[in-house]
């Protein structure tokens, strides 16, 4: 019966590793995409973590950007993007789920990706129930990831 229990664990964790891999795609960076200059110079850490982020090198970018989360934690932006190289990484899903909570509530610019990328990050920890939860407020507002979301729902289901 253990061994069996085991098996069914393991087959759950790999069905949501594999909706997590499906649907995830690091947000892509805007920020420097947008801005013709670059960015300035005092924001150079940044540019520099956005860098190592668009190059996927996300161990890195983790690490700029923690370092700078520390200094300004009400930084949407910058917890948007660490949230991402987190969960792009595979580490400390739990963390990023903290950091896209903060930015939805701040309702920011980021806000509307981050619940995405929230209910992703409640799949990658087998969270079914409260990535279901996140989903349905995606589903019931237009936004850009609405079809995806009631995509994601059903697979869930």
């Amino acid at each position: 019966v253990g061994i069996s229990l085991l098996f069914i664990h393991k087959q759950k964790q790999k069905n949501s590793e594999s909706l997590f891999a499906g649907y995830f795609v690091p947000y892509p960076d805007i920020i420097t995409a947008k801005s013709d200059q670059g960015l300035p110079s005092h924001d150079s850490l940044f540019q520099a973590g956005l860098i190592a982020y668009t190059e996927a090198n996300y161990d890195t970018a983790i690490s700029i950007f923690t370092e700078l989360n520390t200094l300004n934690p009400n930084d949407d932006t910058l917890g948007f993007y660490l949230a991402n190289s987190l969960l792009a990484s595979g580490k400390d899903p739990g963390r990023a789920i903290q950091l896209l909570e903060c930015v939805i509530r701040s309702d920011g610019p980021f806000a509307g990706p981050a619940q995405w990328y929230l209910a992703l990050a409640w799949i990658r920890l087998d969270k079914k129930t409260e990535a279901a939860d996140v989903l349905n407020k995606i589903v019931a507002t237009p936004n850009p990831y609405q079809g995806k979301a009631t995509e994601l729902l059903k697979a869930i289901n």
